[in-house]
């Protein structure tokens, strides 16, 4: 018997109990009594035992010990904590096996919890009074009826389970559990836990980086929890950094999740590898990138538009992008890359993840305040930035500040922000897609050919600042509150020039005869013209967008089993679109040819594939061409501009639970709710001040020249510098005038484009965590369902007495019209463990879009109808005619994807997948194909005309989307020095998107592959970077011509050499090869709609750390 102790058998009815207590702390009452009455019945007992029970469980809460102990039996065990504590422990001797042995290592970690690591697959009860720890025994964990209909592994499988914990008690992820000698093994889930078929004998090898690899045999229990050391000699040796670290980190993401999902990872705060979030993105397997000025924009996910992409930040929804040509695809441009720290794409949903990601869900993460590696931390980069076809140079930088207080509050400040001067140079044909038909006097068979020709110069000067703010605050262990904000602002300043040769007015009467060449699809792919009609213009803008994101949230541990979140967001992008000067002047020669020269085009050449054919004794810089004092020209400007101003906004509120309910493969229980009200607005003035032909002669008297490369640069034969009137000067006059505040009122033209839409949305969802074995095989994932009722409205205005709308034009007369819909959306997520490197993965799910805001609004327009300064219509139909349909519904998709997965020991990763979507109600654009009479407000007359017009409203459609996935990263660690620095990544995919009328789905691209090659080592680093993506049909509705965008590639280069432990020098280049982007319509290359160039982009500087 040890000293200090009291031991003794008490037999009552055959029940055995054991008592032992620390004679010290034991109560002398207490002792007293049961010397005196030691065989009353223990009832007696109990009952005045209880009596001290409340206190006494809020004092063990805050007990904690720390063990170390190898093959000890549970009395071993107990005594060692009675040896640490001021408790004592009373229990049956029949109801606990006492002399079952295990290993046990913890630190600083609490009873209770020490209790549950004892009996992991049984159910303890006990009381705890005053200082009393009263065993009653244990039962088994209970089991729901689902165990029944597909039992778990312990029913038919010898399984050894456990939990792996860190010197701290801390449970370590991603540990290696294999069986010596055999090729069985398990990797641990994010609670360090581990199950593995293994049988009594047998030695189970843990391992994991920077730990020991330990050695332990399986003994009887079926439990075997362990603790590892650190080994700080590995830890010395392998350090990840620059692009190993971000693979590493992304890899780490990929395999753990329990969906199909792809990540980018940031090595450190601050150190996203790309300049732009959607840059990043587009080395993800699946995902398509829109460019725009040699800067990611929008990101499409499988083969849908950036629509049905869902943008999150730390998982929470932000508003849709509030742009013209954009709907929902926000321009994720706007948040800086140096605030997030990862980015993950989820191609499966889970009943708990917002609804609206179709084509997938992108979830920026950003860093956390208490989770910074010391307590003060200093981050950023000062870069140049320089435009190889501007020649500017302009300066870049961020900056990241973190501190932690208290090791309870934290903070993190950023700020990213620069400026950009650059230059576009551009051919376009038609900003609409024109291409007009003719006849060519052969007895009515219709011909296409373009509309214009138009030599682009753009001038774009941008000026961003992104501001970040993250507070955390952890006052007990049960509390996390939390604030995220964000605030964005880009201003650009645009101004393009243009010299427009218009075919359009000629075809019938100056055609030279014998000269048109027609191709197998009716294209007139060649013609020349005696004369044409040349105009000169330019355009001076000034846009403004900014974004507010504000999140607050709070996490709270209400018990053992069950926590709880609070989370509120709000978010607003507004973009302000004005139009500060316009002038033109456009000019017929008029036999100002010599005899026998014409212009033309042939629709081939150069990267283009387009030639202007120039008359050779001509030039169209001469300025008499352009003299406003020729009665045969007609000149025209506008200043204070037309205005675009959007404003989307939402509200969200979102709760969700976590119960441990533990019911055979059932493991977590979480469900919750969220609450939207979203909201956009989108306002369009039109002209405000257009100016009579007595104002504009200063406009128009020097005339400015295009930069003198601008031919060259471009590569179209027949190309080269212009003159154009000065745009900025006809906004000065007219504000010198005070014409435009005169004007400002004038807010009824184009009122038609106004409109407002708005929905309220609840959803409510409920998802259980699974984890178990199969075929003998450990797995995890999830199943669930969500559940979303909307609730929408629109409000504009009807301008034609047509489809159903019954308003007479110019009423002007608001209507509103409505939807309401509740949808079930199930989700089902497996990833089977098949070994320690192979896994696979099923996902099954129903997902939904809401349609586009533009798609839905009760409004109506026409297109492209062009007057004079007299009011008349100058331009020649049919012309295309929208209206909108506030009774779409929501786009739905039935969704199947499998997936393999091969991770090998040197961290390098090979996948490939399936996937498979059934889409219901997506957005296909009925046109009549008759011409149709419209009516139209005269934005200069203000009187009604009737005009012929194509009539394209949107309605419901189905379509299938299907295709694969390969991807594979592979670090050559393995060669001799130096060679073992080099590594790869490559993905591809196939992406087969058709609608039921076997049309190309909008925004698809059949192939997309990437390919990444880089070196690193001694403190240098190179990574190379190439992007193809396959043709696609970028507008689908543009007029009465899709618009597709040619199959491109980029060529992308990175580069880091540290200087100092703190201190590294970086460079990047984007687009290195200066490749252009070019479009076309109807599917068909030869009809090319445009083709422009921005030069390469490079970024130099200095990335701090301290």
């Amino acid at each position: 018997m040890l000293p200090g102790r009291i031991d003794f058998n008490y037999v009552t009815n055959q029940n055995h109990f054991k008592f032992m207590e620390n004679s010290r702390l034991f109560p002398r009452v207490l002792r007293g009594f049961l010397k005196k009455h030691r065989k009353m019945k223990l009832s007696a007992l109990l009952i005045l035992l209880a009596l001290f029970k409340i206190q006494a469980n809020t004092y063990a809460q805050k007990q904690k010990v720390s063990l170390d102990l190898t093959d000890a039996s549970v009395a071993e065990i107990f005594e060692a904590i009675e040896a640490q504590s001021d408790f004592s422990f009373f229990y049956k001797t029949e109801e606990i096996d006492a002399a079952r042995r295990m290993d046990l290592k913890v630190e600083q970690v609490k009873i209770k919890d020490v209790l549950d690591l004892m009996f992991p697959d049984e159910v303890l009860e006990y009381d705890i009074i005053k200082k009393q720890v009263l065993i009653k025994g244990v039962r088994p964990k209970p089991k729901s009826i689902l165990d029944y209909i597909w039992p778990s592994a312990d029913d038919f499988q010898a399984l050894v389970k456990g939990v792996v914990r860190d010197d701290k008690g801390v449970p370590l992820s991603g540990v290696t559990v294999h069986v010596k000698g055999s090729s069985s093994g398990v990797i641990t889930d994010f609670n360090g836990a581990y199950e593995i078929e293994a049988q009594s004998g047998d030695v189970l090898v843990f391992s994991f980086l920077g730990f020991k690899t330990i050695e332990k045999s399986v003994g009887s229990s079926k439990t075997l929890n362990v603790g590892m050391e650190e080994d700080a000699a590995e830890l010395d040796e392998v350090v990840l950094t620059g692009y190993r670290a971000s693979f590493a980190k992304a890899s780490k993401i990929k395999r753990e999740a329990n969906q199909v999902v792809d990540a980018i990872s940031a090595e450190d705060m601050g150190k996203m590898p790309d300049p732009n979030i959607a840059d990043a993105l587009q080395r993800v397997t699946g995902v398509q990138l829109t460019r725009q000025d040699n800067e990611g924009r929008e990101v499409s996910v499988r083969g849908l538009s950036s629509f049905f992409t869902k943008i999150t930040v730390n998982g929470s929804g932000i508003g849709p992008g509030a742009a013209a040509d954009d709907s929902d695809g926000l321009d994720v441009g706007l948040l800086g890359a140096d605030l997030a720290t990862s980015l993950e794409v989820y191609k499966s949903p889970t009943a708990k993840q917002i609804e609206g990601g179709v084509g997938g869900t992108v979830n920026i993460v950003t860093a956390k305040p208490l989770e910074l590696e010391k307590e003060t931390v200093i981050t950023g980069r000062l870069r140049a930035n320089y435009e190889s076809l501007e020649g500017s140079v302009t300066p870049d930088g961020s900056v990241q500040l973190g501190h932690i207080f208290n090791d309870k509050f934290g903070v993190i400040l950023g700020f990213q922000g620069g400026k950009r001067k650059y230059r576009r140079d551009a051919y376009h044909d038609d900003r609409s897609g024109g291409y007009r038909d003719t006849d060519l006097g052969q007895d009515g068979q219709e011909f296409l050919y373009p509309e214009k020709s138009r030599s682009r110069y753009n001038e774009r000067e941008n000026d961003q600042a992104t501001f970040n703010l993250a507070l955390q605050y952890q006052p007990t262990e049960q509390l996390n509150l939390y604030f995220n904000g964000t605030l964005s602002k880009k201003k650009k300043f645009r101004q393009f020039s243009q010299n427009e040769i218009q075919w359009r007015r000629m075809m019938d009467d100056v055609l030279v005869p014998g000269s048109a060449v027609v191709d197998e699809n009716n294209t007139i792919v060649e013609a020349q013209f005696s004369d044409i009609s040349l105009l000169s213009r330019s355009s001076v803008r000034e846009d403004t967008e900014e974004l507010k994101l504000f999140g607050f949230g709070a996490d709270y541990q209400f018990s053992d089993r069950l926590k709880g979140s609070l989370g509120l967001s709000y978010s607003q992008n507004t973009v302000e679109e004005i139009t500060k000067g316009d002038a033109r002047i456009e000019s017929r020669l008029n036999g100002l040819l010599g005899p026998g020269e014409t212009f033309g085009y042939r629709l081939s050449g150069g990267d283009a594939g387009f030639t202007l054919i120039n008359p050779t004794n001509f030039d169209i810089n001469d300025p008499d061409i352009y003299d406003v004092n020729n009665p045969d020209n007609r000149v025209s400007f506008s200043a204070g501009g037309s205005f675009d101003l959007y404003d989307h906004k939402q509200t969200a509120a979102q709760t969700d639970f976590t119960y441990d309910w533990n019911q055979g493969i059932f493991k977590e229980l979480e469900f919750g709710a969220r609450y939207l009200d979203r909201d956009e607005d989108r306002n369009r003035p039109g002209q405000i001040f257009t100016g009579e032909f007595s104002d504009v002669s200063s406009v128009f008297d020097n005339l400015r020249n295009s930069p003198s490369d601008y031919g060259e640069k471009l590569e179209i034969a027949g190309f080269g510098p212009f003159l154009y009137p000065d745009s900025y000067a006809a906004y000065e006059l007219a504000q010198s005038k005070g014409l435009i505040e005169s004007a400002a009122d004038r807010t009824d033209r184009l009122f038609e484009d106004n409109y407002n839409t708005s929905f309220d949305s609840w959803a409510a969802y409920v998802q259980s965590n699974l984890r178990g074995t199969m075929f003998g095989k450990p797995f995890r994932g999830n199943i669930g369902v969500r559940v979303v009722g909307t609730d929408f409205e629109s409000t504009g205005v009807s301008v034609v007495n047509d489809r159903d709308f019954d308003s007479e034009l110019f009423e002007r007369a608001i209507i509103t019209a409505g939807n309401q819909y509740t949808e079930i959306l199930p989700s089902f997520n497996i990833a089977l463990e098949l070994s320690d490197k192979f896994l696979t993965r099923v996902a099954l799910a129903r997902v939904m879009k809401r349609p586009a805001p533009e798609d839905t609004r009760a409004a109506f327009n026409v297109n492209d109808v062009e007057f004079d300064d007299t009011g008349e219509i100058v331009s020649e139909g049919p012309y295309n005619a929208f209206n909108g349909n506030p009774e779409l519904d929501p786009f739905m998709a039935n969704q199947v994807d499998v997936s393999f997965e091969y991770y090998n020991n040197s961290g390098s990763v090979f996948s490939a997948g399936v996937f498979f979507k059934d889409v219901k109600d997506l957005t296909a654009f009925d046109s009549n194909e008759e011409v149709v009479q419209v009516e139209i407000l005269n934005p200069i007359t203000l009187e009604p005309e009737v005009v012929d017009a194509i009539l394209t409203s949107p309605i419901n459609a189905d379509g299938t989307i299907k295709g694969f996935e390969l991807s594979a990263s592979q670090f050559f660690s393995f060669l001799p020095s130096p060679f073992d620095g080099l590594g790869m990544q490559a993905n591809f995919t196939y992406t087969d998107a058709k609608d039921e009328n076997d049309n190309v789905i909008g925004g698809t691209s059949e192939k997309v592959y990437n390919a990444i090659a880089f070196y690193e080592k001694y403190g240098f680093g190179i990574r190379f970077a190439y992007n193809f993506r396959d043709a696609f049909n970028e507008s689908p509705n543009r007029g009465i011509n899709g618009r597709w965008t040619d199959a491109n590639q980029r060529f992308d280069l990175s580069a880091f050499y540290e200087i100092t432990k703190n201190l590294s020098f970086t460079i990047e280049g984007i687009n290195i090869t200066n490749e252009g982007n070019r479009s076309y319509l109807d599917g068909i290359p030869n009809r090319l709609n445009q083709y422009e160039i921005n030069g390469t982009r490079w970024l130099a500087g200095l990335r701090f750390k301290f």
